[in-house]
């Protein structure tokens, strides 16, 4: 880690930051923490809820960035913290922003077909920082960008000593918030299931769990359990709402292009990337065991 990075988060900086998704609030949260990073914090949900626990001074709505002179952020679909880091470059404010995943890169990035880059874009694995230096090497080498990869504490090892139990956990995704997708987060969970099934009675799985994305209600997949249930003849599958604890019991996960997974293999689970036709899994391989079909 160079010097100019180290004393970007440690001078006495007024911090502003700025998230949206669950992927990088959990890795932001888990940084700020660590370093013990004062700032202000400027959310939309489902980042809320991950950060809601915590004490923080949390600001509602912000259109004068000038006071600050450091915001970090992550990325999301609809472009929420570009268009502050658009502003922080035009005011020259230094900029920070953490990906939380290996998809889409040169489209997080771009605004109204332009490219808007921070000064520093921090990765989490080799994986990622790979892929970032060969997507933005233009960029990094024009001194528009410095890429750098730090230890990822969200996907350390969680302390656990008990034994895992033959069950299975499934993370949803949210996919419905795609609306051009002809599979609904429901039938994506049913039909995995309903193929699979035979597999996973030879494996002697005893319960089902179904992980909700952050953006997603208690109340989504409460059908689906009856029809599971009473078409499957699965007597013991229910919703779960700690990944940590989640992970930490069961033998098996699967899910979808889910940062889960990886969360779930680093934690000794079997992991189960379910195949999503017109979908494309960004996961490395290397955090994948099985790779199941659903049509």
């Amino acid at each position: 880690m160079d010097i100019v990075f180290i004393e970007m988060i440690t001078k006495k900086n007024k911090t502003l930051l700025i998230c949206k998704d669950a992927g990088a609030a959990n890795i932001l949260k888990n940084y700020i923490e660590k370093k013990k990073i004062r700032c202000d914090f400027f959310l939309r949900s489902p980042a809320i809820k991950i950060f809601k626990k915590n004490k923080l001074n949390f600001i509602k709505s912000i259109t004068d960035i000038s006071n600050y002179n450091l915001i970090i952020s992550g990325t999301s679909i609809d472009k929420f913290e570009l268009k502050f880091i658009k502003k922080a470059k035009k005011l020259g404010i230094k900029s920070m922003v953490f990906l939380d995943h290996w998809s889409n890169y040169k489209s997080r990035f771009t605004l109204h077909k332009k490219l808007r880059l921070p000064d520093k874009l921090i990765t989490f694995d080799k994986f990622s920082f790979d892929l970032a230096k060969k997507t933005f090497a233009h960029e990094e080498n024009s001194g528009h960008v410095s890429i750098k990869n730090i230890p990822n504490q969200y996907l350390s090892k969680i302390n656990n000593n008990k034994k895992k139990k033959n069950d299975m956990v499934i993370f949803s995704s949210n996919y419905d918030k795609i609306k051009k997708l002809y599979l609904s987060d429901e039938k994506i969970i049913y039909l995995f299931i309903k193929k699979n099934l035979q597999f996973f009675k030879q494996k002697k799985i005893n319960s089902y769990f179904i992980k909700l994305h952050p953006s997603e209600s208690k109340s989504k997949f409460s059908k689906l359990l009856k029809k599971i249930k009473n078409e499957l003849s699965i007597n013991s599958i229910s919703i779960n709402y700690n990944l940590d604890k989640i992970i930490s019991k069961v033998k098996y996960a699967a899910g979808y292009n889910s940062m889960a997974l990886v969360k779930a293999k680093l934690n000794d689970c079997i992991t189960i990337e379910i195949n999503v036709p017109k979908i494309k899994c960004d996961i490395p391989k290397k955090y994948i065991n099985l790779n199941f079909n659903i049509t």
